[in-house]
């Protein structure tokens, strides 16, 4: 039987053909490089050796797997995005895990939470479930955090630790030490670990704990923090909060006399609405010698002479004015007048002594609200604010026709503002000039033809003048 001959493709076939050959060649090598680059520990390495892979056949998803975690690895969750897409588009396996946390990475957490939520079904990893609550609480869900950080309980010191710091802050003091405590005395070599079990601790309420854990933190980090600090400002730089919240505070403890990073993280704290947390950091900064008044011969002056006099006030003036808010946000109105008065003291503004009048007559201290109102007149611009807070201080006291001349001086400098318009129309009414009200309301319904109030009002006032 006669045999066969082998033929062997020839020109332009044979070109595809080893073309294809070639290609397949460098992408088993790129695949291969990149994995022994990853195996020690060589992440950008890796990346670089997987590109000339992913050039040569994008198609090859299993490949962009691989990129997007070297991405990952050497912190670049950008770059990592499209790889890990085009791999979670073609639903290889893990994908749902590396997309989730590139999104994690990338701070876009709702979309975040529902892949980590597939991707637990499929893992056992439980710094997955930390990274869920991160998230979660990234968001506002702290309940839903903690449920997640509790999962993960016991897998990791640091996984313990965020425990920690989830629970005190949600007024679970006890628990919060027992877990910080715990994770502290397993995790001795970490100053990471040992800084976030400080941090949980001081937020629980251990102070001396913190102080000690802060302490091992600080001899393993080499006394040196501004890593840290910036890594915080770093990421809120880029809007997550949350993240620079517990890196910023993993560096406070470690360096709590420093008037600035506290005054930075008090800050934060008023952000993330917690005000409580917000009044410990800001005090911390306000009763710093560089930000302390002392009384020299009936004359305040600082303490120290290291900044300008003007640097100091307007330091010490804005701390204030972010203490009042704090202490208003609280219900504590009394401290918040203390703080506006400090504010109005180190820089004396139209918006501090607004402020003062509005919470003095919140506490019906309308005398004083007055007082304020006339301060906020003098430093103010002539925007109509001021007037404002007096007509408001002067109706609050009785004097209808102090608060309606002040109350037009306002309304000269924003005639359509509906809301001053109503407040107007209330002091006539009071004063019993119902025939101005209306007029008033009626000209205000010019300007703002459909708004309800204004309608309700005119309404109610035709009906009194017709009985």
């Amino acid at each position: 039987m006669p045999s066969r001959l082998v033929r062997f493709p020839t020109g332009l076939l044979a070109a595809l053909t080893f073309a294809l050959l070639a290609s397949s060649c460098t992408v088993s090598k790129a695949k291969r490089q990149g994995d022994r680059w990853m195996e020690k520990e060589r992440p950008a390495a890796a990346a670089r050796a997987y590109e000339t892979g992913v050039e040569k056949k994008p198609e090859n998803t299993k490949l962009q797997l691989r990129l997007a975690r070297a991405y990952l690895a050497s912190g670049e969750p950008e770059a990592a995005l499209a790889p890990a897409k085009a791999a979670f588009d073609a639903e290889e396996e893990g994908s749902a895990e590396v997309m989730a946390l590139v999104l994690v990475r990338i701070h876009q957490w709702k979309e975040a939470i529902p892949l980590l939520t597939d991707a637990l079904v499929e893992s056992d990893n439980p710094d997955l479930l930390s990274i869920l609550a991160e998230a979660r609480l990234s968001i506002g869900q702290s309940d839903l955090a903690i449920e997640s950080a509790r999962e993960a309980k016991g897998s990791s010191p640091a996984n313990d630790v965020f425990l920690a710091y989830l629970l005190a802050r949600n007024n679970k003091p006890e628990e919060a030490k027992e877990i910080a405590l715990s994770a502290q005395a397993s995790a001795v070599n970490n100053p990471e670990v040992l800084a976030d079990a400080a941090v949980a601790l001081y937020l629980a309420g251990a102070h001396a704990g913190s102080r000690a854990a802060a302490s091992k933190a600080l001899g393993l980090a080499g006394g040196d923090v501004a890593d840290w600090v910036d890594d915080a400002q770093s990421e809120y730089a880029v809007g997550a909060l949350e993240v620079a919240l517990r890196k910023g505070m993993r560096a406070w403890v470690l360096n709590p006399e420093n008037p600035r990073l506290a005054w930075t993280l008090g800050n934060w704290w008023l952000e993330v609405g917690e005000p409580m947390w917000a009044i410990d950091l800001l005090l911390v900064a306000f009763r710093h010698p560089d930000y302390t008044f002392k009384e020299n011969a009936g004359v305040q002056v600082y303490e120290l002479v290291g900044m300008k006099e003007e640097d100091r006030r307007a330091d010490r003036y804005a701390i204030a004015m972010s203490l009042a808010k704090a202490f208003g946000d609280l219900g504590s109105y009394r401290d918040q007048v203390e703080m506006l008065k400090e504010a109005a003291r180190s820089v004396p503004t139209a918006e501090s002594y607004m402020q003062l009048s509005d919470t003095l007559i919140a506490l019906g201290r309308t005398a004083e609200a007055q007082q304020a109102a006339q301060q906020a007149l003098q430093y103010g611009p002539s925007d109509g604010n001021a007037s404002a807070r007096l007509a408001r201080a002067a109706g609050a006291s009785g004097d209808y026709g102090q608060a309606i001349k002040y109350g037009l001086q306002a309304l000269r400098y924003s005639p359509d503002n509906a809301g001053l318009i109503l407040m107007i129309a209330g002091f006539y009414e009071s004063n019993n000039d119902l025939g101005s009200a209306l007029q008033l309301v009626e000209q205000g319904l010019r300007a703002n033809p459909g708004n309800t109030d204004l309608q309700i009002t005119r309404e109610r006032l035709r009906r009194v003048l017709d009985m």
